[in-house]
């Protein structure tokens, strides 16, 4: 295997995780004024991440519902194509819908590669961090933008950051893709743009025989605190990064938006996710 295709595996089996984060956490939740037959018990998702034609991971996301409180659980692992360098991640963001926002009282992510196994656990109050606990313990800050006391403020966890509903209304573009999310992850805090780009139609899961829009979205990263300086030897680097595109599916009797396809550029061409399946039940 070439040394700059190997290395790239290895850049991307440190920060794989993380990227599914950033495109694959849009879970499902009531909204707060929604009415009480459009509370779903629970909605299961399943994804594949594709790299340069290959299957490189596979994603699986549980939502529960009941009533205004959520608990969402994602789990990725690397897939055969990836088995020289494997990794395994869990997800889970419990919390309370408050009018239209979501507000975590707890996060947990835990995730192995070769090189790194990690936990990180979250309790917050309202959008404030009250409580990081990581293990084992981060490194040194040494090489990074200092991370300081007021970035755990006014902030959502990974998940929360992007539930997203739409209320009793019919869905738009702008409703779905045009928001700004605060986000802090135990080691970093930054911002998540979104940006409406167009309006495509695809086959309703939930409605079959009906088609539904589904809406194009682009989105950039910006790194605030917690991130290495002058780093450039990064999967790929997400600050200056404008060809992230994903796709944003209503599910109506939910209230929410859902992600079915998305991409992102890296050193070794596109990385591509799509649903393989969704699944709606009730408790």
């Amino acid at each position: 295997m070439p040394d700059d295709f190997t290395n790239t595996f290895k850049r991307l089996n440190r920060t794989a995780f993380a990227a599914l984060l950033a495109f694959l956490l849009i879970p499902n939740a009531s909204t707060a004024n929604a009415a009480e037959d459009t509370n779903v018990g629970k909605i299961q998702l399943a994804y594949q991440l594709n790299l340069a034609g290959f299957r490189f991971a596979r994603i699986y996301m549980n939502s529960y519902i009941q009533g205004d409180n959520y608990r969402v659980d994602l789990t990725a692992k690397s897939s055969s194509f990836a088995k020289l360098y494997p990794f395994h991640g869990t997800s889970r963001s419990i919390g309370t819908m408050v009018g239209d926002q979501a507000q975590s009282t707890t996060y947990n992510l835990t995730y192995e590669t070769v090189s790194r196994n990690r936990q990180v656990d979250l309790a917050f109050s309202g959008t404030n961090v009250t409580d990081v606990d990581i293990q084992p313990p981060a490194g040194s800050p040494v090489g990074r933008a200092p991370l300081l006391p007021e970035h755990r403020e006014d902030v959502s966890d990974p998940i929360s950051a992007f539930i997203l509903p739409f209320g009793d209304g019919e869905p738009d573009g702008a409703q779905a893709c045009n928001r700004e999310q605060e986000i802090f992850d135990g080691r970093h805090r930054f911002k998540i743009s979104m940006n409406y780009i167009r309006t495509i139609s695809r086959p309703s899961t939930e409605r079959p025989g009906n088609m539904v829009p589904v809406f194009v979205c682009s989105l950039k990263y910006t790194p605030i605190a917690g991130h290495r300086i002058n780093r450039d030897n990064e999967m790929f680097d997400w600050a200056n990064n404008d060809g992230v595109e994903f796709w944003l599916m209503p599910v109506y009797v939910a209230r929410v938006f859902v992600p079915i396809y998305g991409s992102f550029p890296t050193p070794l061409g596109n990385a591509v996710f799509q649903t393989n399946s969704m699944v709606i039940k009730d408790f």
